[in-house]
């Protein structure tokens, strides 16, 4: 039997898409996974390289004749970007409004037609002498193909020469050598549990989570050390792009558990578990470390690490290393690089450091003691980029959960950007940094660097969690909602137990208006953190509800709000906005009255009193109280995107509003 097929395939950027296959290649070798709608995604934007592809047009090419929704189309995308390493988000970029490009140069191979002559089945095996283009060019390599049925002699005396069958003859005593070798060798390479074994060989470990290393000390005061040491190795792997690394606030839900690993590695959807120990003494860390896969108790690699305490970003980085290695994920140079790279720092800085970590909390009092951690660390250590990065970051949560006014909040702005900035400028690898720096150009207005910032922090480290969800804060604010859907998706996958998450997503799934879908993940927010103090689920429930029109509900979720210790002027305004989509004007009207006759000019001037001006139909006085929370650079970053002002939109003071505050306009 004979049969001519011809091979194309598309090179770009270290890929290979193989349209004979229909397959993704890594440098021509290693078999990325795709569905196949999301091959197919993939193959027309590199077929069209360098030219917009439209939604509908991508669509119509993967689902013909079908009628799908963007999220079918949105999935595709995440999974092609991930696909393609750090190098997903350079590549297929995202065109506002308008559509996909593929930027990368692209080589398309179409190679000759060959011809496959099988011959017969020896031993279970077919053996296929390939022809390339004619008899004259004859391949000298065999092909091993999967045999239907076996073929009577006179086929095979007919279709090989003398010179062939010994080559027949050659080729199979080859294979029944290799069996048996590896019969027989298999068994003891594999010296690990039967278990584990199954694993190496069937199972591929491309997701992980680094537990709460224990605290060996015997001092619980000594606890934030070894929590900052397993954040440590947690932002070290998280560097890896082919590796998906569980958030530290998910595993940290873990300390301490009695639960089984298979079980919290079910839990967390990862395919493997990092458990240990760290200890300090004398100037010296002890760090013991297990890589465990999900479906077994029996580790399949354990190491014990002790260093100077001076060593100890080392020693991370050293563990980072040895993990990858094991489970033979794809490092990239650059990656490795940054795994390598490593300081000795004086002990009493990285100390500083760590208390700073531990006590960057959502309250006035541990916000206070962080700075002050920080500031030590960068007075001891003038050129220590992560101490710069801890304070920005924690002037940024205090200028939200500890500045008593908007006077004392614009004060701290300026600290956390000069503080970003000089991080950045000392360690430009540095992600923390990028992400301090990301939500500084967010408040700013200054979008297009606030995205280069935010992107640039995910080839860094495409793990990070922070990273996703302000990226999508930053996409829903532009009204690119499917990305903005898309980031809060990543985020999840890498943080699912976190609340934050939980409510950021919600938010961006109201601002695109797909309120269903968001409830779920409100109610979760609140279920993984029904502690008081946890606001912001409450409060974006009672958004919800009152746009699916249950206003009882959307005024009972605003008071749990409050209840829960949010601003109680800014929710009661936001209850006189739902007072006022019910048609109780007159109770809306004398709760604004109430507010303005009770609080400071520049405090009533909100987001609530603005939207319930607007829902009263009061235009001049929702733009007068939004014109002045724009000089006074207020929380109003969303305000473009958010449903409450749909009302104002055909205004022609609303283009005026929106070009003060730097939105691209359409």
């Amino acid at each position: 039997m004979q049969k001519v097929l011809q091979h194309q395939t598309l090179s770009f950027d270290g890929f290979t898409l193989d349209l004979t296959r229909g397959c993704l290649l890594r440098h021509g070798e290693e078999e990325v996974k795709l569905r196949p709608k999301s091959f197919e995604v993939l193959r027309h934007l590199v077929e069209n390289s360098g030219r917009l592809v439209s939604k509908d047009e991508l669509i119509g090419a993967v689902w013909p004749n079908t009628a799908v929704t963007d999220d079918s189309l949105v999935q595709c995308l995440i999974e092609v970007r991930r696909a393609l390493d750090q190098g997903g988000q350079r590549i297929v970029k995202t065109v506002p409004r308008r559509g996909y490009v593929f930027e990368a140069d692209v080589t398309r191979h179409d190679l000759p037609g060959r011809e496959v002559i099988y011959t017969e089945e020896i031993e279970g095996v077919r053996v296929a002498f390939e022809e390339e283009g004619n008899e004259e060019q004859a391949v000298s390599r065999t092909e091993i193909v999967a045999a239907p049925q076996a073929k009577d002699e006179e086929f095979l005396q007919g279709a090989i020469g003398p010179h062939k069958r010994v080559a027949l003859l050659i080729l199979a005593t080859l294979v029944a050598v290799i069996v048996t070798v590896a019969y027989f060798v298999m068994p003891r390479y594999f010296v690990r549990s039967d278990k584990a074994s199954a694993l190496a060989v069937n199972g591929a470990i491309r997701s992980i989570a680094v537990l709460p290393l224990e605290n060996l000390s015997g001092d619980p005061a000594q606890d934030y050390f070894a929590d900052g040491m397993t954040e440590a190795l947690i932002g070290k792997l998280a560097q890896i792009g082919s590796l998906r690394v569980i958030s530290r606030t998910s595993v940290m839900r873990y300390k301490a558990s009695n639960k089984s690993l298979p079980e919290i590695a079910h839990e967390l959807n990862v395919d493997a578990v990092i458990e240990g120990t760290v200890q300090r003494s004398g100037g010296r860390v002890r760090v013991t470390a297990k890589l465990i896969p999900a479906a077994t108790d029996s580790p399949l690699w354990a190491r014990e690490y002790e260093r100077d305490l001076s060593d100890v970003l080392k020693l991370q980085s050293e563990v980072a290393r040895a993990v990858a290695d094991e489970i033979r994920i794809q490092v990239t140079p650059d990656e490795r690089a940054r795994l390598a790279a490593a300081r000795n720092i004086d002990p009493q800085v990285h100390d500083e450091y760590l208390l700073g970590r531990h006590h960057l909390r959502t309250n006035e009092d541990d916000l206070r003691q962080a700075i002050g951690h920080f500031e030590r660390a960068v007075q001891l250590a003038p050129d220590y980029a992560a101490a710069y990065a801890g304070l920005s970051n924690a002037w940024l949560q205090r200028s939200v959960w500890g500045a008593k006014d908007h006077k004392e909040m614009m004060e701290m702005i300026p600290l956390a950007r000069d503080n970003a900035l000089k991080a950045v400028a000392l360690d430009p690898q540095l992600v923390e940094a990028h992400i301090a720096l990301g939500q500084v150009k967010i408040f700013d207005w200054d979008w297009a660097s606030a995205e280069a910032t935010l992107t640039r922090a995910l080839e860094l480290d495409p793990n990070s969690a922070e990273a996703h969800r302000t990226y999508g804060d930053l996409l829903s604010a532009l009204e690119r909602h499917a990305e903005a859907i898309r980031e809060m998706h990543s985020a999840e996958e890498l943080d699912p137990l976190s609340s934050v998450t939980q409510s950021r997503y919600a938010r961006a799934l109201y601002r695109a208006r797909k309120y269903q879908e968001a409830v779920p993940h409100v109610q979760r927010a609140i279920d993984l953190d029904p502690n008081l103090g946890n606001v912001m689920p409450y409060w974006i429930q009672g958004d919800l509800y009152e746009q699916m029109n249950r206003h009882d509900e959307a005024i009972a979720s605003l008071k749990k709000a409050q209840s829960q210790g949010g601003n109680a002027q800014e929710i009661s305004a936001e209850i006189a906005w739902v007072y006022a989509r019910m048609g109780k004007q007159n109770e809306a009207r004398r709760m604004l009255e109430e507010l303005k006759a009770t609080t400071d000019p520049s405090s009533f001037s909100s987001f609530g009193v603005a939207s319930a001006y607007a829902a009263l139909g009061d235009k001049g006085d929702a733009f007068k109280v939004l014109f002045h929370m724009i000089e006074e650079r207020n929380v109003v970053t969303h305000i473009k995107a958010d449903p409450q002002f749909e009302s104002l939109h055909s205004d022609p003071r609303w283009q005026v509003l929106l070009r003060r505050m730097n939105f691209p306009l359409e």
